[in-house]
């Protein structure tokens, strides 16, 4: 998927892996990458 993506972070909460029923594709690495670090910087998690 090379395509921008919206990601809302003020609400994060974890699911069982048996909860989630099915995948709705797949993401590249570098993508989550960014996705990682965006929501690093946003969290303020950087300076941990």
């Amino acid at each position: 998927m090379d395509v921008p993506t919206l990601c809302k972070c003020d609400f994060v909460y974890s699911v069982p892996a048996n909860q989630i029923s099915r995948r709705r594709g797949a993401v590249a690495i570098a993508r989550r990458r960014e996705v990682a670090i965006r929501l690093i910087r946003a969290l303020g998690l950087a300076g941990l």
